[in-house]
């Protein structure tokens, strides 16, 4: 039995023993590496291939059914809910190496689209979206608006996968977005969001184990809940990137080989800060956010007019932090 008192958050935080106590069928491998068992990816067939590229060139998105069997998936989700139960944010769910090794199944899937060099970078995340119209998604956005987010031979650069846990339909919030073809602000205006046509507007069900992705400029949401949901809507997420494209952030990971426990506590720290407005997080979050965070490299943000890091304010330009830092050295004389 795990004893938590009298230990802080970031105490608790810290210990794998403390997550392995909450989920205990699931596993940490503290010092990253490879997985304890190989890992047998989605054999994307070759006509599956071949319409997923299309679909990404042509609609920005793509949809491939049934790629992870649903019950291996409920050990996930059953984690998932008790880090709720429990008060924890759902992201915590990435100190498992079990959230990890599901990226790992999508290798083939991610060479198809971004060669065999790509990178994971720094950015995942869990959903949980309650049901009863009390919870929705993510409001419509893009992923990223200030790159340039297509190669000169049609290519995207990045893309953004999402993995359904649990079925996704209207009535538990499933994803909805803009076709590129209909988006009149793609790829060019990406910081101007608008539909000119409600019609083209598209809905995006899925059954757990069905995965999306999307070009980071597409335009995008999460749905709200009904009152006819009756289970909580859960995913997961994470950004990719061509390994032959500079770097949209940093550090860009082997994702083939699992992060470290101390790199996947700064990664979860680093995207609360990031989406805290989403999140909703207490003072005390935001602290043990940043705590987190600082446990090793920090996220950069390369997107024009930065780069940019988040604290516990929200995002921030580098360069300005280091001048604001060194004019307070300088008074401090």
């Amino acid at each position: 039995m795990y004893d938590i008192q009298g230990k802080t958050f970031f105490e608790l935080a810290t210990d794998p023993k403390f997550w392995l106590h909450l989920n205990p069928h699931l596993t940490i491998t503290e010092d990253g590496g490879k997985p304890r068992s190989p890992v047998v990816p989605f054999a994307l067939s070759a006509e599956q291939g071949r319409q997923t590229i299309a679909d990404i060139r042509e609609e920005g998105y793509f949809k491939i059914e049934s790629v992870l069997p649903p019950l291996p998936l409920k050990p996930l989700v059953s984690a998932i809910e008790t880090l709720r139960d429990d008060h924890w944010p759902v992201t915590f769910s990435y100190v498992y190496d079990e959230y990890w090794i599901k990226l790992q199944e999508l290798s083939e899937v991610l060479t198809k689209i971004l060669g065999a060099n790509y990178k994971l970078m720094p950015t995942v995340y869990t959903f949980c979206v309650a049901p009863g119209g009390t919870g929705a998604g993510f409001l419509p956005h893009r992923d990223r608006s200030r790159r340039k987010l297509l190669r000169p031979d049609g290519h995207t650069v990045a893309m953004n996968v999402w993995i359904s846990l649990t079925d996704a339909t209207p009535d538990t919030g499933c994803i909805y977005l803009l076709p590129i073809q209909y988006d009149p602000n793609f790829p060019n205006n990406l910081t101007n969001c608008v539909v000119t046509n409600y019609q083209d507007i598209r809905a995006l069900p899925t059954k757990a184990g069905d995965i999306l992705g999307w070009n980071e400029g597409v335009y995008h949401w999460g749905g709200r809940s009904t009152k006819r949901g009756t289970y909580s809507r859960i995913s997961m997420a994470a950004s990719f990137q061509r390994g032959d494209n500079d770097a949209l952030e940093t550090p860009l990971l082997d994702p083939h080989k699992l992060p470290t426990f101390a790199q996947r506590l700064s990664l979860i720290g680093a995207q609360l800060l990031r989406y805290q407005a989403q999140a909703g997080l207490s003072p005390i979050l935001r602290q043990l956010a940043v705590d987190l965070q600082d446990l090793d490299e920090r996220l950069i943000v390369n997107d024009d007019g930065g780069p940019f890091y988040y604290d516990g304010e929200g995002e921030k330009r580098v360069a300005s932090v280091m001048r604001d830092t060194k004019s307070k050295k300088l008074k401090g004389r």
